[in-house]
């Protein structure tokens, strides 16, 4: 009799403890049960754990996802501004090379004002706001990346 106590008891046991070491190689796999109303009753609240698991592993996956996309996007903004700065402080060289001095001045204040927005620590839209004292300037405008408007 006690023989037939321990088989009854001792196999739901191992399959609670299977389906515990199941739980480490494969998460998703639903759990098995018993047949025994005391043993499935642990093993549904261990069904809600694993689900509870899954549910947290997909929240932080996605979220390590949109994570490294802001990251990118954050890197990119930075970029953008500092590449600009550099080109427009190359062409500002060879406009003073070639002694044009009324293209210098207009170019001089492009590379200060790109030289603000390199300085922010944060990632902004990147945006010019000046006016020029350039005879050829009128107050235009222009629009960039459809945020920010700049008058030159």
């Amino acid at each position: 009799m006690q023989e037939k106590l321990w088989k009854r008891i001792s196999g739901p046991l191992r399959k609670v403890n299977k389906e515990i070491i199941r739980m480490a190689e494969n998460v998703t796999d639903p759990v098995s049960y018993t047949q025994v109303a005391e043993f499935d009753f642990v093993l549904s609240n261990f069904q809600k754990i694993k689900d509870q698991v899954n549910e947290l592993i997909h929240t932080v996956t996605r979220n390590e996802k949109l994570k490294s996309q802001f990251e990118i996007e954050k890197l990119f903004s930075q970029i953008n501004p500092h590449f600009l700065h550099n080109t427009l402080n190359t062409v500002q060289w060879l406009v003073r090379l070639n002694g044009q001095k009324e293209i210098d001045r207009l170019v001089t204040l492009l590379v200060s004002c790109t030289e603000r927005a390199c300085r922010s620590w944060r990632a902004k839209p990147f945006s010019i706001l000046f006016s020029a004292t350039h005879p050829f300037s009128r107050s235009t405008t222009l629009s960039l990346s459809g945020r920010r408007k700049a008058a030159i």
